[in-house]
């Protein structure tokens, strides 16, 4: 199948969700071939994972999602498995990554001064300005974010943990994303976001009111968001058979 065959594949206007691939600032949208899985957890991983055919997604594509004309997710292409169906068709499962992902592999880094000039080290100590002097909660989250925000492909938007001054965190070896969670162990009600409508999606870190504590977590939606996704026909299903009965007085059970 050519690219363009792949894109000519019918959608159906009711469609929630919608897919676009953009590429040296140009966008198209498209099919994923069977299905999607979007998967966010807050201070953990934001992925998307699906099928297209080889070639179809190149490695500096970025990939939007858009819910109901609302994007809710912008990641690049980060990690692919090819495989072939019947006939001379080729398909990739692709594993679309957004910031936090990447935040999660890059090491952090402080400058250094080693007697001539600053260095890069992975010899951290949190809480702390260059000059040596102690630094607020909010304002060590801005700098941990803004070090990673090129490499992660964010920008960096409000930031209102807490203007406390916090201890010095002397540590090593840690990622991007295990310096921001090491910071919040000390202001659990903060709430880590990104907003992908912008070009680069912007991360956030706000708190609700605290005087408004019970109201906001009254207000959690409790209920199961669940849709399915079914552009394409279903390519295979699995059965499964369960036969009961008894023979002389023993009673059996068999799932095939």
């Amino acid at each position: 199948m050519t690219e363009a065959d792949y894109l000519a594949v019918p959608r159906r206007e009711t469609r929630q969700f919608k897919f676009f691939r953009i590429r040296s600032g140009s966008e198209i949208e498209f099919t994923p071939e069977d299905g999607a899985k979007l998967h966010f957890a807050n201070r953990d991983t934001d992925t998307l994972e699906m099928s297209v055919p080889v070639g179809f997604l190149k490695k500096d594509d970025t990939v939007r999602v858009a819910y109901v004309n609302t994007t809710v997710f912008r990641g690049t292409l980060e990690r692919r498995v090819a495989h072939r169906s019947c006939g001379l068709t080729a398909s990739e499962s692709v594993t679309i990554c957004g910031p936090w992902s990447k935040m999660a592999r890059l090491v952090y880094r402080q400058n250094w001064f080693n007697g001539r000039t600053f260095e890069r080290s992975s010899r951290l100590i949190l809480n702390q300005k260059q000059s040596g002097e102690a630094q607020d909660g909010s304002s060590e989250l801005r700098e941990i974010l803004n070090h990673a925000a090129t490499a992660c492909g964010y920008t960096v938007g409000e930031i209102s943990a807490g203007s406390q001054t916090l201890p010095f965190d002397e540590c090593r070896d840690i990622t991007v994303a295990d310096a921001v969670k090491r910071e919040l162990r000390f202001f659990p009600k903060s709430i880590v976001s990104f907003n992908y409508a912008t070009t680069k999606p912007t991360i956030n870190i706000s708190r609700p009111n605290e005087s408004a504590d019970a109201d906001y977590v009254a207000n959690i939606p409790k209920t199961l968001r669940e849709h399915t996704y079914t552009e394409h026909p279903i390519t295979g299903v699995d059965l499964e058979i369960e036969t009961t009965g008894e023979i002389e007085g023993v009673q059996y059970r068999n799932i095939a």
